[in-house]
């Protein structure tokens, strides 16, 4: 597997290639990103995107899991169980943000935030990709 530094910089780069506006993104954010407060750092883990809406409402994805709170409910889902995700209504300018969907091997499903539009190819390209190089690590 490769190292949690590789994998960050795959999945910028994954980012970058399909984003556009980034300077105008309000919520979103792929660099210069810390833990919140509440959440333990897994040994090596790095965060690489992060939705923040307040404390109670946030999504961090990290080069090993999707961690996230809706409405304080704490989530989580770790990239080597990773089954399938559905994006939900990113597409929608006139909403401000929308749940996602990971479901793991073993049937759990979680649900996420994240913001609509532009801003929405940072959540979905960093699991796209990270799930990807988990996948042809397997």
């Amino acid at each position: 597997m490769r190292s949690d530094q590789s994998i960050k910089e795959i999945a910028l780069a994954a980012i970058r290639r399909h984003s556009i506006g980034m300077d105008t993104w309000i919520r979103t954010h792929i660099s210069n990103i810390a833990f919140p407060p509440k959440i333990e750092r897994l040994k090596t883990e790095i965060p690489v995107t992060f939705f923040w809406i307040d404390k109670d409402n946030w999504t961090i994805v990290t080069t090993q899991r999707v961690l996230g709170e809706i409405d304080s409910k704490h989530r989580e889902m770790r990239f080597d169980v990773l089954g399938e995700y559905v994006f939900g209504a990113y597409k929608r300018n006139d909403l401000e943000k929308t749940i996602f969907r990971l479901n793991d091997w073993y049937g759990e499903q979680c649900d996420f935030l994240m913001e609509t539009g532009n801003p929405s190819m940072a959540i979905i390209y960093s699991i796209k990709t990270i799930d990807e190089l988990y996948r042809a690590s397997s």
